[in-house]
């Protein structure tokens, strides 16, 4: 149930819900139709539909002044490319050896994956001034003992970008209600 909520708003930030919906908690089929093919932005308003009838979900979202990291460009200048239009998807930007379905990223993507990864730690707020859809490829290690740089030396040497400790405002969600469902 946290996914497909976190997935249906698009949180990008960390929230608490029911034990009961938790990632480790027990799985539900949730079933829904539409009439025909739907995009993503669609299925997602679908999915807010359906949890807030199905599960009476309420929720509202807090902003507080917290840590925070700022990507900014390092001293030596980013070393992101602009994403060539007529490249196919995938061909842009690589994550630690795994091609992505996207062209290329705005540095404000750049940074709410950096938010997800959890040697980071925190969020990450885009301070870099670039404007437009970059080409990349980040590859780093999440665990000692690969022969990886970790994210930080990553993103310094092969991006050009560094993550410097800031504070500022981050958005947190909180859960107001959260129906569990009948066993039928």
């Amino acid at each position: 149930m946290k996914y497909l909520i976190e997935w249906a708003y698009d949180i990008r930030t960390e929230f608490s819900v029911p034990d009961w919906a938790e990632i480790s908690g027990k799985r539900y089929d949730i079933e829904a139709k539409s009439e025909g093919p739907v995009s993503q932005a669609q299925c997602r308003l679908m999915t807010q539909l359906l949890l807030e009838d199905r599960f009476k979900l309420k929720f509202h979202r807090e902003t507080k002044e917290m840590p925070v990291y700022a990507l900014v460009v390092g001293k030596s200048g980013s070393k992101l490319h602009e994403a060539k239009p007529d490249s196919p998807p995938g061909d842009g930007v690589w994550l630690r050896g795994h091609k992505t379905s996207s062209k290329g990223w705005e540095p404000s993507m750049i940074a709410s994956t950096l938010s997800s990864i959890p040697d980071v730690g925190r969020p990450v707020v885009d301070k870099t001034g670039l404007k437009g859809l970059f080409e990349f490829r980040l590859d780093y290690s999440v665990t000692p003992n690969e022969d990886r740089p970790n994210i930080f030396s990553a993103l310094q040497d092969q991006l050009g970008l560094r993550l410097e400790p800031s504070k500022g405002p981050v958005e947190f969600v909180v859960i107001d209600y959260l129906e569990k469902p009948s066993e039928n």
